[in-house]
């Protein structure tokens, strides 16, 4: 669930332009609903915690979906790369 919470952390600051402060907690930066499971997960991460930086998740995704566009016309085609 950690990691879920994390992705998804990845996600929303790629779509979110609003300014947070490094030391905010993830579970208020993800307006998460608390409960005992979600407390005990999200109680030490902060913001600052969230992997890469502000924009490299939709690039990589462009990226990689560029490849595989890429690989399935070139398979369609039956052309060896």
């Amino acid at each position: 669930m950690k990691r879920g919470f994390l992705s998804h952390g990845v996600i929303r600051r790629d779509f979110t332009f609003n300014a947070v402060h490094p030391t905010t907690h993830l579970f208020d930066f993800l307006n998460v609903s608390s409960t005992e499971v979600t407390r005990k997960i999200l109680k030490e991460l902060l913001y600052r915690d969230i992997p890469d930086k502000h924009g490299d998740f939709l690039a990589r995704y462009e990226s990689n979906h560029r490849l595989l566009y890429r690989k399935l016309i070139f398979k369609e085609l039956d052309i060896e790369e």
